[in-house]
């Protein structure tokens, strides 16, 4: 079926990876190939700062500064807040997933420890070929991932594996929050 759609489709770069754990079977096709993650990255994000919270290295209510070097245009809506504004942790996060906000995504970064720091920890929790190279929006899209690799982490975090249950739950609650659909229906 991928390749029909595949074939009907030759003007797009496609990359595809599924797998079930409990069957013990995967498909794949180009799902090593980097592409350009757009706003996928907000994915590792999220599940490194729930790493974080697992192991007490930021807490949930901590407030973040909204700051100049973190204003990220495009999607979301706290760009457009007074520099010097605070958000607690739990609404920077919800808010990078729920509407996609890039200044959001770029406050995380900044408090996780900058763009050196969050690709090492996306290392650690497995992510090959996942690279963060600019903040958001990186319209020139040079921040990559591969479908492998997001589809292997986000399974590993439904299966318990990454996260405590406490955090798992709280990655499932944010991914169901998204609200940014635009490009599905086209």
């Amino acid at each position: 079926k991928w390749e029909n759609i595949i074939n009907k489709n030759a003007d797009l770069d496609v990359s595809a990876f599924f797998i079930s754990l409990d069957n013990e079977v995967y498909a794949d096709i180009n799902s090593d190939r980097e592409l350009p993650s757009a706003s996928s990255i907000k994915v590792p994000i999220l599940i490194v700062l729930l790493k974080m919270l697992d192991r007490g290295e930021i807490f949930w209510n901590e407030q973040l500064v909204l700051t100049q070097d973190t204003i990220g245009g495009g999607s979301g809506w706290m760009a457009y807040q007074e520099i010097g504004n605070k958000f607690p942790i739990f609404e920077v996060a919800s808010e990078m997933i729920r509407v996609s906000d890039n200044t959001a995504t770029n406050l995380l970064i900044k408090r996780i420890g900058g763009i050196n720091l969050v690709n090492q920890k996306i290392k650690e929790i497995g992510l090959k070929n996942t690279q963060i190279n600019n903040l958001l929006p990186d319209l020139s899209g040079t921040n990559i991932t591969t479908t492998k690799d997001l589809s292997l982490v986000i399974a590993q975090v439904d299966n318990g594996y990454l996260l405590t249950v406490k955090s798992r739950d709280i990655f499932r609650e944010i991914m169901g929050t998204s609200k940014t659909n635009t490009l599905i229906p086209s």
